[in-house]
């Protein structure tokens, strides 16, 4: 799981975005050792019994995706699903987590969001009375778009930054035309990422659904097809929703760290690894492999 691919400083902001030639190098390794199937082969098990299998994805829809990730992706023949939100439906050019993390080293010591004050320690903002870091109770416990929103205004005077050429990589999103552009590849699938990029898991149930479907429905009428391809927003989904989902058709479904001990009878989510640059560049995939046991492999 990829989400962000920066020409250098990949780590300048948070550890979602890889280096163009940390991708490469990982694709040098993918192609010596692996086999590289599509999500769907893989889940399917079509997997080739003498090597390492694998299946590649990016979360968010990140622009830079179709500048650098693509054409390494066509330069080893490699397939991928790069998941999407909505963003372009609801105007917002950003979304949260990428905001938080660009403008908040230019925030006032002290903000006030919802009636909270939150103060910056570091690059960060921590609540003064729980100390939760307020990428946190986005996260967990105000999951709606409605706080985003008022997280937005809190550090508006700042907006401008986001616009400095150099952060722009970042945090920009594809566009429609983009999103058109790059599905049209016979390497890519684009899927669904959420429409708003909320954790799906910690929104009510009817709130949730609402936003896959309309998430579907918003994705299908761009690409003029079935989309069934389903990455949950931070890993975060429910039983219940997993049921709800595969009923709207998303015969695949991608978390991150499997959250609950029930049976796997039916769509449930496929566990991914995450590639991450904390990492040295050399090290990056062989991290993110590694955190799989022979169990789960």
């Amino acid at each position: 799981m990829y989400h962000g691919v920066v020409p250098d400083y990949e780590s300048r902001f948070n550890w979602r975005h890889v280096s163009v030639s940390a991708l490469e190098s990982h694709f040098k390794m993918l192609q010596q050792s692996c086999c590289v199937l599509t999500v769907k082969e893989y889940i399917a098990g079509n997997f080739d019994p003498e090597r390492f299998n694998v299946a590649i994805t990016f979360d968010d829809g990140f622009r830079n995706n179709l500048y650098y990730a693509l054409p390494l992706l066509e330069k080893y023949k490699f397939p991928a699903s790069i998941y999407a939100t909505a963003a372009n439906q609801f105007n917002s050019p950003w979304l949260w987590p990428d905001f938080l993390d660009v403008i908040s080293p230019f925030g006032d010591q002290i903000i006030k969001v919802g009636g909270r004050e939150y103060a910056k320690k570091g690059k960060k903002y921590f609540d003064v009375e729980t100390h939760q870091a307020l990428s946190y109770i986005i996260k967990n416990e105000q999951p709606e778009y409605e706080f985003k929103e008022a997280v937005f205004k809190s550090l508006h005077r700042w907006m401008p930054n986001m616009y400095r050429p150099d952060f722009r990589p970042y945090w920009e999103l594809m566009n429609d035309e983009e999103l058109r552009q790059i599905d049209d590849s016979d390497l890519i699938t684009v899927g669904s990422h959420g429409y708003y990029h909320n954790n799906l898991g910690e929104l009510s149930y009817s709130d949730a659904i609402d936003e896959i479907k309309r998430s579907k429905l918003y994705l299908e009428s761009l690409l003029n097809r079935t989309v069934d391809e389903l990455a949950y927003p931070g890993g975060s989904y429910t039983p219940e929703l997993i049921e709800g989902a595969g009923s709207l058709g998303f015969n695949v479904q991608l978390a991150v760290d499997l959250r609950y001990d029930e049976p796997r009878a039916g769509v449930w989510p496929v566990r991914r690894a995450g590639v991450y640059s904390f990492d040295r560049e050399r090290t990056q995939l062989a991290s993110a492999i590694s955190s799989f046991t022979d169990s789960q492999l």
